[in-house]
């Protein structure tokens, strides 16, 4: 993401709503025990959105960062594209798909100001956040998608 950070800012914001946008589609459309977890991971889109929008700096100063496991499984995906008909298993790759683009855009805006701790924190708060999600879809698709296949 180019741009000054009141640019940046608001393309953060305008995903951030796509995303939860994207997790309330998909948890009223896909017939399963995740959608509960797709409405879950709406609210907190929304959190970060409300978060970009008001920038708590208290509360990105007290956020501890830590190291999120990675299963990687989201490197062997195919990106698909979102669908009205899209198949349970297509929801969750697309979701970890957008989770993994989200992740790199935060930890590429964290370097691009890395000049100034705050906002570097900030991204790499919201980097954390993305990684979070696409940890536990990545431990959902394994459990229940590519388990269910062999």
């Amino acid at each position: 993401m180019n741009g000054t950070f009141e640019e940046v800012i608001r393309e953060a914001i305008r995903k951030e709503a796509d995303a939860a946008a994207f997790y309330r589609m998909a948890g009223e459309r896909v017939q399963s025990g995740i959608s509960t977890t797709f409405q879950e991971m709406a609210d907190e889109e929304e959190k970060h959105k409300k978060l970009l929008e008001e920038l708590d700096w208290e509360k990105v100063e007290k956020y501890k960062l830590e190291d999120i496991p990675d299963l990687k499984i989201s490197e062997f995906l195919e990106d698909v594209p979102y669908d009205e008909s899209m198949t349970y298993q297509d929801a969750i790759r697309l979701a970890i798909k957008n989770e993994e683009k989200s992740h790199h855009m935060y930890l590429a805006s964290a370097k691009r100001f890395a000049h100034d701790p705050k906002i570097e924190k900030l991204f790499k708060m919201l980097a954390q956040e993305e990684a979070k999600h696409k940890l536990k879809l990545e431990q959902i698709y394994d459990d229940e998608v590519y388990n269910q296949q062999w």
